[in-house]
C-alpha cells in the first residue's frame, strides 16, 4: 500500500522573477526617445544644412553673408504652417564674405530723436560740425533721398563699418545735417555651389514673424506647407509622447510587480508609481523636443511648470 505521508520531493514551479527577465519595456522606451529626438534634430529633412538660430541668421544677412541676388539658384524660403507657430527660414551663406564694390552716399537729414536712434540702431558716429558742405565727401557720391534708404542698406548689412570707412553724421555751420559714409554694391562674383553653404533657421512665427518679413521683405519667397502628417504630427506629437510615457510608466510598474506578459503586467501595476513615473519622463522628453526645435528657450519651459500646476491641481482634487 503507497505510503500516503511519502514525501514528494518535487520542487514547487519557480515564478520568473523581473530580475530574470530582459526589460525590452524599458528598451522600446528608450527606442522611442531616440526616434523623437532624431526627428527633432531633422524634421524638415534638410540633412547636411547648418542650423542657424535666428539671431545668428540676422547678424549673418546683415553682414551681407546670405545670397540675396540670384533667387532662381539660390532662394530665401520661409516655410510656414496654418496649424502651427512654428516657421523655417531655408537660404544660402557664403562660407566667406563675398568680393563687393563699394560706393559712396550721402544723405541730409533732420538730426532728430527718430534719426538719433536710426544712428545707434547701424553704429552711424557723430562727426562733429564742420564749416560747410564743402567737408563733405559729396564729389562722385550717391544722394540717398529717404530715410528708409538708409533703413535698408543698414538692414541688409551693406553699410561699410571698416575702421575710418564708418557712416558719420555731420552739421554745418548753418544747422544742416547730414551722413556720409560707404555701402557694398551686390557681390562682383557670380555665387557657386563651392562658395555657399545650406542654413536652416527655425522661428516662432507669433513672437518673430514680423520680424522675419521686416528682415527679409520681398527677398524672400513666402510659401505655405499644410502637409497633412507633418502639420499633425508637429500638433499632437507632445501628446502622443506623453501617451506613450504613461503606458510605458503602467507597464514598467507592472513588471516591477512580477507581470511576465502585457496582461498580467497591466493586472500587477501600481498607477501610483506608474502614471507619475511615465509622465516626468514625458515631461523631459517633450522639453528635449521643444529646444532642439528651438520653439521654446529652457527659462520659458520652467515658466511652463507652475502654470501646468495650477491648470491640474484642481482637477486632480475633484
Amino acid at each position: 500500500m503507497p505510503d500516503s505521508h511519502q514525501n514528494n520531493n518535487t520542487p514547487p514551479p519557480t515564478t520568473p522573477t523581473p530580475g530574470n527577465q530582459s526589460n525590452w519595456g524599458m528598451w522600446i522606451l528608450m527606442a522611442v526617445i531616440a526616434a523623437i529626438l532624431m526627428l527633432a534634430f531633422n524634421f524638415d529633412g534638410s540633412s547636411g544644412a547648418q542650423r542657424l538660430k535666428f539671431d545668428e541668421f540676422k547678424q549673418a544677412f546683415r553682414q551681407g553673408l546670405i545670397v540675396q541676388n540670384n533667387p532662381k539658384d539660390f532662394p530665401i524660403e520661409v516655410t510656414t504652417s496654418d496649424g502651427s507657430s512654428e516657421a523655417t527660414i531655408v537660404a544660402y551663406k557664403y562660407r566667406k564674405v563675398p568680393q563687393c564694390e563699394e560706393g559712396r552716399f550721402f544723405m541730409p537729414v533732420a538730426n532728430n530723436e527718430e534719426m538719433r536712434d536710426i544712428c545707434n540702431r547701424y553704429g552711424i558716429i557723430d562727426g562733429g560740425k564742420v564749416a560747410d558742405t564743402s567737408g563733405i565727401p559729396t564729389a562722385g557720391a550717391e544722394r540717398i533721398w529717404s530715410s528708409k534708404d538708409l533703413i535698408k542698406l543698414g538692414e541688409e548689412g551693406r553699410l561699410v563699418m571698416d575702421q575710418g570707412k564708418q557712416p558719420r553724421l555731420v552739421t554745418t555751420a548753418d544747422g544742416q545735417s547730414y551722413i556720409y559714409g560707404s555701402y557694398r554694391k551686390n557681390p562682383t562674383e557670380k555665387a557657386t555651389r563651392q562658395d555657399t553653404e545650406l542654413v536652416v533657421t527655425d522661428f516662432n512665427r507669433t513672437f518673430q514673424g514680423d520680424e522675419v518679413r521686416d528682415l527679409l521683405g520681398d527677398r524672400a519667397v513666402y510659401r505655405v506647407d499644410n502637409s497633412s502628417w507633418t502639420t499633425l504630427l508637429i500638433n499632437i506629437l507632445p501628446v502622443i509622447i506623453l501617451i506613450v510615457c504613461c503606458v510605458g510608466g503602467l507597464i514598467y510598474a507592472g513588471w516591477l510587480g512580477g507581470g511576465t506578459d502585457i496582461l498580467s503586467m497591466f493586472a500587477n501595476t501600481d498607477a501610483f508609481f506608474g502614471l507619475p513615473f511615465g509622465a516626468t519622463i514625458a515631461i523631459i522628453i517633450d522639453m528635449i523636443y521643444f529646444m532642439a526645435r528651438r520653439s521654446m528657450k529652457f527659462t520659458e519651459l520652467m515658466d511652463c511648470l507652475p502654470e501646468g500646476f495650477k491648470q491640474m491641481v484642481p482637477a486632480i482634487l475633484i
